[in-house]
């Protein structure tokens, strides 16, 4: 946090009777020992020996290291977490997009080795069909730039109920019928149970030949071998992951060379945006005004379904 948004946060904490504490590194379990609530990101072991606690908003989306912590589990502490990314995230997924229906790799060569050249033919976000699966933040947030776009957009989620910025929707256990005409798939999916590995050979199969792939949302819903497959056979024109299974990326990693692969460092959705960071702040300052007041943070993670 930069100096006025230790201001924002340390107001806030004052107006509703709390002492902030702040800290440059991890704290120690003795440390927050008699903390009642607890804003940022610490292991999740460390909140099982603090007995006072009772609130904890993590500065990240995805909470599924937190899911199997007893101190949220058992009930005794409420954990909400900062749907903050949207913004980023959404026009990062544009941006490997666009690269990848405009051949940017075949450019990126073509000027290292100082030629002159074109490629053709190249496709377009506009009049193409996308599958948003995941209608978060991250979801919203692109699939409503998608569609401003020119895109036709196809949501895919768990409630049968059609967001404003979808053109259609389907259920999760409609996936392979959602994907199978459409160009391009996005995925933004929390890690639970029933999304690991969700993106086997049988959904890649599925995929529109010569579609592309991009997974923003947790690296294990992705069967690597699959996608490695239907890039090196054709199947699909080009897929960009910017998570993994394993994180960093094995340097032996067959990821590297796969045909077609744009691959990102887990940097989609970093706090790098400074809009990404206030954003953080604010929802911790609402919720917390909320909590004060005896109200369940609006930011509140149901532990069973694990978002």
């Amino acid at each position: 946090m930069n100096e006025s948004q230790v201001d924002q946060v340390t107001r806030a904490c004052e107006e509703n009777g709390f002492e902030p504490v702040f800290f440059q590194k991890i704290p120690t379990g003795q440390d927050i020992l008699d903390a009642e609530a607890v804003f940022g990101v610490l292991p999740a072991g460390l909140l099982n020996d603090a007995p006072a606690l009772r609130w904890v908003h993590c500065a990240m989306a995805g909470v599924n290291i937190y899911t199997d912590c007893g101190a949220f589990t058992s009930g005794r502490a409420i954990l909400s977490n900062s749907n903050a990314f949207g913004v980023t995230i959404a026009e990062h997924i544009i941006m490997v997009l666009l690269m990848m229906m405009r051949h940017m790799d075949f450019y990126q060569k073509l000027v290292s080795e100082r030629k002159w050249g074109r490629t053709a033919p190249i496709d377009s976000i506009t009049g193409s069909r996308i599958a948003v699966i995941g209608t978060g933040d991250i979801g919203e947030s692109f699939g409503t730039r998608a569609r401003a776009l020119g895109a036709h957009v196809v949501g895919v989620r768990t409630r049968n109920e059609k967001p404003h910025w979808c053109d259609e929707l389907y259920l999760t256990a409609d996936l392979k019928k959602a994907v199978s005409d459409c160009d391009a798939v996005v995925a933004s999916l929390p890690l639970t149970p029933q999304t690991e590995g969700i993106f086997d050979a049988e959904f890649f199969g599925a995929m529109k030949e010569g579609s592309y792939f991009v997974n923003v949302g947790r690296g294990p819903s992705v069967v690597e071998d699959a996608l490695i497959e239907a890039l090196e056979s054709g199947h699909l024109a080009g897929a960009a992951l910017d998570v993994f299974v394993k994180e960093p990326l094995d340097p032996e990693s067959p990821l590297w060379d796969t045909k077609g692969l744009l691959i990102t460092p887990h940097c989609a959705g970093d706090t790098a945006l400074p809009y990404t960071r206030q954003r953080i702040v604010d929802i911790f300052v609402e919720n917390l005004a909320q909590y004060a007041r005896g109200e369940t943070p609006s930011a509140a993670v149901d532990i069973k379904k694990g978002y």
